[in-house]
């Protein structure tokens, strides 16, 4: 894989990790709040995760001034995209939605591929080349790891905010369902995205069915009440979709081919 695409992939992976997986509701909770200490332990954990990632995985040296500096432009772009997102939402400029998570996603890859190129200023014909050839081992499991972060949790956000219109008169008392919802449902399509995920990886993508079919009959007394089983099936299959398109990436990337079989 080529130096620029590497780089790209590692600086895509920090923020995915560190928004996805190491922010807590807590740590949200006190940004709404507009407390300092939040945003600065949250800048912390991209920077440090960039650093160790970039100085792991590339030849890039970790004391370069050059590198330093555009890791913490990365960073204070990261929070201040964070920030005017949360300032635009108190002011009832910005509503959270599938539409806005998209644009303020979209933001967030300009400042990636921005800090690639001040890294690699000739890095432009690299990229049109990166997918010609199939990448080793290391790349892979690169690629694998960007692949499954943004499916399992980010990809749990986005259709969170996709289904968020279809919660409001569900059957049951609204704090069970509330805590089903944000719970045990989040988790469940975290494991149901990762098995998918891997079974696609593996080639056999019937397992898909089986998966599937384990949800439903877990879910089966819930599904007996009609405005639940609508926002079942549409959520189940926004996951399922986000996992098999994850999947067939990883197909090309590891087989050089996307196979069905």
């Amino acid at each position: 894989m080529q130096p620029m695409t590497r780089l790209l992939l590692i600086l895509l992976l920090a923020p995915l990790l560190g928004d996805f997986l190491l922010q807590t509701e807590r740590m949200l909770a006190q940004k709404a709040r507009y407390q300092w200490r939040s945003y600065l332990r949250h800048g912390l954990t991209h920077y440090a995760l960039s650093l160790f990632l970039v100085a792991f995985l590339t030849p890039l040296s970790p004391r370069s001034a050059r590198l330093q500096a555009v890791l913490l432009g990365l960073v204070a772009a990261h929070l201040l995209l964070d920030r005017g997102k949360r300032a635009f939402t108190r002011a009832g400029k910005w509503t959270e939605n599938a539409r806005t998570f998209a644009v303020d996603q979209m933001l967030h890859l300009g400042t990636i591929g921005a800090a690639g190129l001040l890294l690699y200023p000739s890095g432009g014909n690299e990229l049109r080349a990166a997918f010609s050839r199939i990448p080793p081992v290391a790349d892979k499991l690169l690629v694998a790891s960007v692949v499954y972060v943004a499916v399992i949790l980010g990809g749990g956000y986005l259709i969170r905010f996709l289904t968020r219109p279809l919660t409001p008169g569900l059957a049951g008392a609204p704090a069970e369902v509330g805590e089903m919802l944000t719970d045990a449902g989040m988790h469940i399509g975290w494991l149901e995205r990762f098995l998918i995920l891997t079974a696609m990886l593996m080639q056999s993508p019937t397992t898909v069915g089986l998966i599937f079919t384990a949800k439903s009959v877990a879910r089966f007394p819930e599904l007996k009440d009609a405005r639940f089983a609508e926002y079942y099936l549409i959520g189940t299959l926004m996951s399922v979709t986000a996992a098999v398109i994850g999947g067939l990436i990883l197909d090309l990337v590891f087989y050089g081919q996307i196979s069905l079989k």
